[in-house]
């Protein structure tokens, strides 16, 4: 409920609670001086200073005069329950000389912010307990190894296994380390970290969109956690020191020390790049480490070096991962929030914060504001730069709805859904990316990933089309080449929430007839970028049922994996598709087009394999729409959640979309289960069909299959030709046009098999 008091009855309410600690935090925030903010509201320095100190109360009308002057509600004085600069260190800034005392007055109290954030979001959520333990080291000693026992004893007591960290900021957030971005206006302030008794912070720099530097900037600063809890911050030794533990927390010497280059000769080069993916760290930081090491000498190092400036590499390696590592802890606890039905505007009252701030500081990406910043106030290094108010009211951030057209205005709920262009030659697959509004936000799905060249379409699809780099949730539907390797550039080039997967070895011994490598592969990547893993069975559910699994359940799965045995409708299949190769089938056949549906030929006797029948079917509900996602699952497998969908409340709404199985195959269909699912015959549209099929697919899609869905109310749209959207309530995108779907096929060149 917004208040609608008068900002001179709140000011006299706060006056009475007046807290000088939340005035200098204001302050701060906004890059002022004692001096500076006296002569904003015509006071005295003074008695700012006796404000701050708590000697002297303001009275209700100074209080709305330090609001105004300051762009915050009156509220923001008011006494909160912690101090919480009291209750912490001196951040730990990575060269003191490189920003003014205003900026780091300024960087502090935005972590003072995010801090109060935290506590007033952890009343509510349950945040994981402070485990950093406190290891000081001699901080007059450059020679101390102490920095390398204590990486050692952190990689140990947070199990982290031998080999590469995986997810190194979601590791701390797991130990109660509270990570977040700063603002683009404090940009000339490099990573910093800072200790309180309320939980410890590390901030990252928002425009150093590196992973193998981030990686190595949430290191350096667990370092001084973990090292330096008592140090004096700036000093040379203890930045060297932190360098020292973010080594060997992320490249253990008695691990990677025989895999560095002694010389820079041969493939030097190509084994570093090797060890840059394998160990998510900089060619930079694993030169270094192999002259610490000494495995380098200092010529060879020095020359290596020469050659990083002179490719240019110093400040932009090239590397196959582009998305940064992103933090969780506060994004999901405002999430969580916001599905109970507590929106942002009751958190932003609660927590008495600008709205604007509490956005940053919650947000899993940095914000990405530079291009709103007068140019003056553009973030540069060095301690010339002047430090720009983080409290100024700019103009807005477009919302969800305002980046559309006004026809979406009048709906709650807005979807995305795109089936990308899949074919190699004759071979069809899957490869789909949606999104759709959820409280204050896009949640961003995969449904498999197609082959590998597709998997990378679809990183570009994500970033450029829904402008972001997160995806809460990946499905892999089976584990057949088209659908799941795809998949794997997802994982290693987006940051990945949560990933739905089947894994039989869980369920059966032996499963060598399944065929797991591709499952097992895709898993370990999942597990070196800190992804959940999930196995999807009917029932299961995310984002307040927004997304549910309707197939398969743990017992048919378990049937499937049963039944794969040698001379199986999988073998079978298999065979239709080697004679397929090279028989009859081998080009595609002429569509031709009919002004009327024949009558029904498809029949209920499709088979189909064992893995296909394995497929997820999720169930998309958007605004009281239903979308249908099935893979390559067949009539036994569509039956099973049928019987579950009928269950569900919202089972008498028709689909407003499905997708047709198998690329369009009539192996996975028939009319029984079509009425289950679609309805009976009609001659009004239902909905949309989507098939996903190569140009050069010889039997997909089934002209008898397309048919059966137009029958029912469904024409379908194909990806044969491009990559098709299906949106609700969003604006077209430019230069992308409308799609026709199918119209009534000759069936009569269809051959029966």
């Amino acid at each position: 409920m917004s208040d609608l008091r008068r900002p001179s009855d709140r000011a006299a309410e706060v006056a009475a609670l007046f807290d000088g600690a939340r005035l200098r935090l204001a302050r701060h925030l906004a890059g002022l001086r004692k001096s500076d903010l006296a002569a904003l509201i015509d006071k005295s320095a003074t008695a700012v200073a006796a404000w701050e100190s708590g000697a002297k109360h303001p009275t209700a009308a100074t209080v709305a005069q330090l609001a105004l002057g300051l762009s915050v509600e009156p509220g923001f004085f008011a006494v909160r329950p912690d101090d919480i600069a009291a209750l912490s260190s001196t951040p730990h800034f990575r060269s003191l000389r490189s920003t003014s005392q205003l900026a780091r007055d300024q960087a502090f109290a935005y972590g003072q912010l995010a801090v109060d954030i935290a506590a007033s979001l952890e009343r509510h959520v349950e945040f994981p307990d402070v485990d950093v333990p406190n290891l000081a080291v001699a901080v007059d000693d450059p020679n101390d190894d102490g920095p390398i026992q204590a990486a050692q004893l952190i990689r140990g007591q947070w199990g982290i296994r031998t080999g590469p960290a995986g997810h190194l900021l979601r590791l701390l957030e797991r130990h109660g380390v509270l990570v977040v971005f700063s603002p683009p206006q404090t940009a000339s302030v490099d990573a910093y970290s800072f200790a309180s008794r309320v939980r410890p912070v590390v901030v990252l720099n928002p425009i150093k969109r590196d992973y193998y530097r981030q990686r190595f900037d949430v290191a350096h600063e667990l370092g001084h956690l973990v090292i330096h809890g008592d140090a004096e911050p700036g000093g040379r030794i203890v930045e060297e020191q932190a360098h020292l533990f973010a080594s060997e927390l992320l490249m253990p010497a008695a691990e990677i020390r025989d895999l560095l280059p002694a010389t820079m000769g041969g493939n030097a080069w190509v084994t570093l790049a090797k060890l840059k993916e394998q160990w998510g760290v900089s060619i930079q930081s694993l030169l270094f480490r192999a002259r610490r090491l000494g495995r380098l000498g200092d010529i060879s190092y020095r020359n290596a070096m020469t050659s990083i400036s002179a490719r240019g590499w110093r400040r932009d390696e090239p590397g196959l991962i582009t998305a940064i590592e992103q933090p969780s802890l506060l994004p999901r606890a405002v999430e969580l929030l916001n599905q109970e039905g507590v929106d942002e505007t009751v958190l932003v009252a609660q927590c008495r914060v600008p709205a604007d701030l509490f956005r940053i500081v919650t947000s899993r990406t940095p914000r990405d504001l530079v291009s709103e910043l007068e140019p003056s106030e553009r973030p540069t290094s060095g301690a010339a730069t002047r430090v720009v108010s983080l409290l100024e009211r700019r103009r807005p951030t477009p919302s969800i709805t305002g980046l559309y057209s006004s026809k979406f205005a009048r709906r709650n709920v807005m979807y995305e859904i795109d089936l990308l262009k899949v074919g190699a030659e004759e071979k069809s697959g899957d490869a789909i990316a949606l999104r759709f509004s959820y409280g204050q936000r896009w949640v961003v799905v995969i449904v498999d990933g197609g082959f590998t060249d597709v998997g990378f379409e679809l990183v570009d699809h994500v970033k450029d089309w829904y402008n972001t780099s997160h995806v809460d949730l990946v499905i892999s539907t089976h584990p057949d080449a088209d659908h799941i390797n795809g998949l794997t550039p997802v994982l290693e080039n987006l940051d990945v929430d949560e990933l739905f997967i089947h894994l039989p070895s869980q369920h059966r011994a032996d499963v060598s007839s399944w065929g797991t490598k591709a499952t097992n592969d895709l898993v370990r990547v999942a597990r070196k970028h800190g992804v959940t893993i999930t196995e999807p069975f009917t029932g299961t559910s995310r984002f307040g049922g927004a997304v549910t699994i309707a197939g398969p359940t743990a017992e048919y799965y378990e049937s499937l994996l049963d039944s794969v045995r040698l001379g199986s409708v999988q073998a079978a299949a298999a065979s239709r598709g080697f004679a397929g190769a090279f028989g009859v089938a081998a080009r595609k056949l002429a569509r031709i087009a009919l002004d009327h549906l024949p009558f029904e030929t498809l029949t209920d006797l499709g088979e189909t394999s064992e893995r296909n029948n394995s497929s997820v079917i999720t169930l998309l509900t958007i605004d009281g729409r239903r979308l249908l996602l099935t893979g390559d699952a067949g009539i036994p497998a569509l039956t099973n959640a049928a019987e579950y969908l009928e269950t569900l409340s919202s089972s008498n709404s028709p689909l407003a979309l499905v997708q047709v199985p198998h690329h369009g195959s009539r192996h996975n269909v028939g009319p029984t289960i079509l009425n289950r699912l679609l309805g009976l015959e009609t001659n009004l549209i239902r909905g949309e069909a989507i098939i996903s099929a190569s140009d050069k697919a010889p039997k997909h899609p089934s002209p008898k299959v397309a048919n059966s869905f137009l029958r029912r109310g469904y024409p379908a749209h194909t990806t044969e030709e491009a990559g098709v959207c299906f949106p609700s309530g969003v604006a077209i995108r430019p230069g992308w046009s409308p799609s026709t779907p199918l119209s009534a096929l000759d069936e009569s060149a269809e051959e029966d098999d």
